[in-house]
């Protein structure tokens, strides 16, 4: 008997596929930071309490400058200097603060909030600047550079307070997170500035709504109009401070975890990330490092040129220090 042709049975069924992870949508990152934001609001409004009490003696200082325009010149640039550096120790002291509350939320013992000042403000400090410095040194290249640089940059505090990099390592890493993901990560902070822009003009509008009741209570009682025009514009403002910090912070690290998902343990640094990157540096390092020593002539200066026609609270502080 002939033997019959077998016939093997092939499965038609496509072999599988490995999706490749995505950044997730700019409405649901949205969505998700403000639900954080929401739901652990007065921990975070305390965390921003904090933060204002740490620039408050930089703030006092400067009241105090503004009065003292007459006094001898070397009195000025020692305060100015100090103003200065309480400032930029305030700004640093906020974002390490902000930054820690993003990533370990729910963890809200204040030993442990500021222990995380002694591991981050320095770090922060160094790759903060050297990311201003590239991305100021940028924009005078032509504007174009300083766009990419940019984009290029957003994770970079979680590159810092995440994976423990910090100065020119920490600009590389951003750099190779946001390569191959450059438009889509525009898009996410450009729909966030929009949402931001938005809630600026909502604001604006609702103090103009509020502007006649104010009016009418301050035909009543001045004090008490005073008085509760400016408690309720600090809690406004600290309120405003609480929610757009925060939201911003969240999103900005939900897109980072995005980025490191999508991206390979050691993904291959941009080209960016060579001699653009190093010369962008270097001159953003000089201007930057020039500008920090003119800031204190700068704030002389502009104080000088606001001190022709004082406003009521300037001249009430002028009266308590004199």
């Amino acid at each position: 008997m002939e033997n019959e042709p077998q016939h093997i049975e092939t499965s038609t069924q496509p072999a599988p596929t490995t999706t490749k992870p995505a950044i997730t949508s700019g409405r649901q990152l949205l969505r998700q930071s403000l639900s954080f934001t929401f739901s652990n609001f007065w921990p975070l409004f305390a965390i921003t309490l904090l933060a204002g009490l740490v620039t408050l003696p930089g703030l006092i200082l400067a009241f105090y400058l503004g009065t003292q325009l007459e006094a001898p010149l070397a009195m000025q640039y020692g305060l100015a200097i100090l103003v200065t550096v309480l400032s930029l120790i305030g700004s640093i002291v906020g974002m390490a603060l902000a930054t820690r509350a993003t990533m370990h939320a729910g963890e809200w013992r204040l030993s442990a909030i500021l222990g995380s000042l002694g591991t981050l403000w320095w770090p922060l400090s160094l790759t903060i600047f050297f990311a201003y410095a590239v991305m100021g040194a940028g924009f005078i290249f032509l504007i174009i550079p300083g766009i990419a640089f940019t984009i290029f940059l957003m994770p970079i505090m979680w590159v810092v307070a995440v994976e423990g990099l910090q100065g020119r390592a920490a600009l590389v890493r951003s750099i190779a997170l946001v390569s191959g993901h450059w438009w889509a990560v525009s898009w996410r902070f450009g729909f966030l500035g929009l949402v931001c822009l938005l809630a600026l003009l909502l604001g604006f509008l609702a103090v103009l709504l509020l502007s006649p009741a104010a009016f009418f209570l301050y035909m009543i009682n001045e004090t008490l109009a005073i008085v509760v025009s400016v408690a309720g514009a600090l809690v406004a403002y600290l309120v405003a401070m609480t929610i757009g910090t925060f939201v911003m912070m969240r999103y900005s690290f939900l897109v980072y975890e995005d980025l490191v998902a999508c991206a390979p343990t050691a993904p291959v640094p941009s080209r960016w990330s060579g001699w653009p990157l190093s010369v962008t540096l270097i001159v953003g390092v000089v201007a930057g490092i020039l500008y920090l020593i003119a800031m204190p002539h700068l704030t002389l200066e502009d104080m000088r040129a606001n001190s022709d026609e004082p406003v009521p609270w300037e001249a009430s502080m002028t009266d308590f220090f004199n």
